[in-house]
């Protein structure tokens, strides 16, 4: 096989991990309906005996923003994977905390379709050069092809010397590069602020739906071995099980998709990516 990720994910292939994720979310199943009767139990025996509410008597919820509020915006150069190159972006991020980007401030101000947007949950936010390279490193399959560092130059090699990055273990990282530390920490702050408010999206509703479904995967993942809450619980119910295949068919990439696919080895990280998102969106 080349280069070509496409390649990779043959009908054969396909249809295969199509029948793993559909085996996962069949086994869940069950898990579901046994904790949204428990669920449903709870909060009839809440009703008939209401216990005292745990909440503080004394704090005050912020008021929510109209989510087509901006609340961050500017130009900054961003790595353009088509193009391999950094390119200058508007971006904005609104009160709904999705993070928007645009050819110009004037195609934002026109009412212009974004180019992109990116959902923040489950990102991790890096200013450090060495902190990205960590995360990659513990993420990486073992490539055994022909070293070389050119990925690293390509994504790593920011003109100013304030980069961040966004990492996420199955979606396309972000570099952006600014021009000053303190347009950097506003950003890193919002970008931030916009990572915990839709990690916790979930558990911040009071809905006896959500505790079930939540409380079925924690079982799920701990009668496969899995103990903790980890960042697989980060998002929205489709992302929360989008994460569950992801961490059961990678190591099936690693072991048979990896091996086959040539070249040196920044070529190889790209193809991995890509894989990554191909499957993930499908």
């Amino acid at each position: 096989m080349g280069l070509n990720f496409s390649t990779q994910l043959d009908h054969r292939m396909r249809d295969y991990l199509r029948g793993r994720a559909d085996e996962l979310l069949n086994e869940l199943r069950p898990q579901c309906r046994g904790q949204y009767a428990v669920a449903f139990l709870n909060r009839v025996w809440n009703e008939v005996e209401p216990r005292a509410s745990q909440a503080p008597q004394l704090q005050h919820d912020k008021e929510p923003r109209e989510m087509e509020q901006v609340i961050s915006e500017g130009y900054v150069m961003q790595h353009v994977e088509s193009r391999k190159k950094l390119k200058e972006r508007y971006l904005v991020m609104k009160a709904s905390y999705h993070l928007e980007y645009f050819e110009t401030k004037e195609a934002m101000q026109r009412g212009q379709k974004a180019d992109g947007v990116v959902m923040l949950s489950g990102y991790v936010v890096l200013s450090s050069v060495t902190d990205y390279r960590d995360r990659l490193s513990q993420s990486w399959p073992q490539f055994n092809g022909m070293a070389d560092t050119h990925w690293e130059e390509q994504h790593m090699n920011c003109p100013t010397s304030y980069p961040l990055y966004l990492w996420h273990p199955y979606r396309p990282h972000l570099l952006l590069c600014f021009h000053s530390a303190e347009v950097r920490h506003i950003w890193s702050t919002r970008l931030a602020d916009g990572i915990r408010h839709l990690n916790t999206v979930l558990f911040r509703k009071d809905l006896f739906d959500v505790r079930a479904f939540l409380e079925a995967v924690r079982v799920y993942r701990q009668r496969k071995g899995h103990y903790g809450i980890c960042d697989l619980y980060l998002g929205s119910e489709t992302e929360i099980l989008s994460n569950l295949v992801m961490e059961d068919l990678c190591p099936v990439l690693e072991t048979q998709l990896i091996p086959h696919v040539r070249g040196a080895e920044s070529k190889r990280k790209q193809t991995w990516l890509k894989l990554l998102l191909k499957i993930r969106n499908n």
